[in-house]
């Protein structure tokens, strides 16, 4: 592993270093040095490009650049890495790649003439990249509970018969917990109420991973497996597996495509309890929707086609 890593972090390097010596070489008047070096410059640090405080430096010919003073800062920065940094920058770092007595695992720094900015690049960056996929949830989180229920009934005079569906989702002490049931019931002398409950469990999301104690179906929710021996029913017990829940991209596609057909340009609308939530414009001939921009869920459409009319008007 280790020898993969330095192939991979070798070309890096080298297209930054090429990067930083063709920043350092551009030919600045003579007559603009004395306003340039050796002044006051303000810029926007970016520690792997990620931002993390505004400062005023002072910019050396020979590539040598202090930090002077922090104008403003990043709030989501931990204190301990902008003061570490701050303390690296006031003593001076050289531009370009790092070879020897690099503080904090710094392996170049680049700075752009273009838009002011010194951007400072370490043996973290590919971590820190792969971290930034996950949504980072707060240390603590506020509670709460979203209930959805439907009711149901028909009534004739040969029977009478109801159905109801309930369904939970609550947040407690950064759990997250889901109940969902369904009754049905009817007067027909041959049936009888029925009661089921697919879901009775507390959850905890984590990056890349999910925790799961209850009552719960394995087939019937996204992230889970199927289980052998249980493909219809549920299950009690506790589960662990891989999650996407927190990806920052989580786009996902419906279970079966939707394929609209329009004669002439149109303008697809889905409509989802009365209200627009999505628009995509069509060619004509069949194609599909694109789902992804869909909120994730199970839940009825409709889909309205509005297609572009051309008057034509004969002599």
């Amino acid at each position: 592993m280790k020898v993969l890593f330095t192939l991979i972090l070798a070309p890096g390097i080298a297209l930054g270093a090429n990067l930083l010596s063709a920043g350092n070489t551009i030919k600045v008047p003579d007559e603009f040095k004395q306003y340039f070096y050796n002044s006051e410059i303000v810029s926007q640090v970016y520690l792997n490009d990620s931002p993390l405080f505004d400062a005023v430096f002072s910019l050396h010919e020979n590539g040598q650049i202090n930090l002077l003073r922090i104008l403003d800062e990043e709030p989501d920065i931990k204190p301990q890495v902008k003061n570490e940094w701050a303390n690296i920058l006031q003593k001076g770092i050289s531009l370009g790649a790092c070879h020897s007595s690099c503080p904090a695992g710094l392996i170049s720094a680049e700075y752009r003439l273009d838009n002011s900015s010194l951007k400072l690049f370490t043996s973290h960056y590919e971590t820190e990249q792969v971290n930034n996929d996950y949504i980072h949830l707060p240390s603590t989180l506020p509670n709460g509970v979203i209930m959805h229920n439907n009711l149901s009934a028909v009534s004739v005079a040969s029977a009478k018969t109801w159905n109801f569906t309930s369904s939970i989702v609550s947040s407690l002490l950064g759990w997250t917990q889901k109940i969902s049931l369904q009754t049905y019931g009817s007067s027909q002398a041959n049936q009888t109420q029925e009661t089921n409950i697919y879901a009775l469990y507390t959850q905890k999301e984590l990056a890349g991973n999910f925790v799961r104690l209850g009552f719960f179906s394995p087939d019937s929710d996204k992230g889970n497996v199927e289980t052998n021996g249980f493909s219809t029913g549920s299950v009690a017990g506790a589960m662990w597996g891989t999650s996407n829940a927190l990806l920052i991209n989580n786009e996902s596609v419906s279970a079966y495509p939707i394929y609209v057909t329009a004669a002439n340009q149109a303008t697809a609308e889905v409509w989802l309890d009365n209200r627009l939530i999505y628009s995509q414009q069509l060619q004509p001939g069949i194609q599909a929707i694109d789902t992804r921009r869909l909120p994730s869920g199970i839940y009825n459409i409709t889909i309205n086609t509005l297609e572009t009319v051309r008057l034509w008007i004969l002599k």
